[in-house]
């Protein structure tokens, strides 16, 4: 299995970790903008001004648990438009 790696300090919806998502691939994303990503399998969210031994070892318990979890489903961008307006204006 190869591993994917992205702690994006200013990306809030990288179609590169919908695309490691949708083919299973783990992830580790930083919060903030990690939290759209929130509830899929094989993806860690992070705080990036965790010590790096910690981001470390979370990393590493998410490689050892993700050969075990399913695939995320991947939103559209029609539901992913959706949500974002629901959330904006309240709909």
């Amino acid at each position: 299995m190869e591993e994917l790696f992205t702690i994006l300090p200013r990306n809030t919806y990288s179609p590169g970790i919908n695309e490691a998502n949708a083919i299973g691939v783990p992830v580790v994303i930083a919060k903030p903008w990690g939290f759209n990503f929130e509830g899929r399998s094989r993806t860690l969210i992070v705080d990036p001004k965790l010590p790096l031994h910690v981001i470390a070892s979370r990393v590493y318990d998410l490689l050892v648990k993700a050969p075990l979890e399913g695939v995320s489903r991947v939103p559209t961008w029609d539901e992913v438009v959706e949500t974002y307006i629901a959330k904006l204006y309240g709909a």
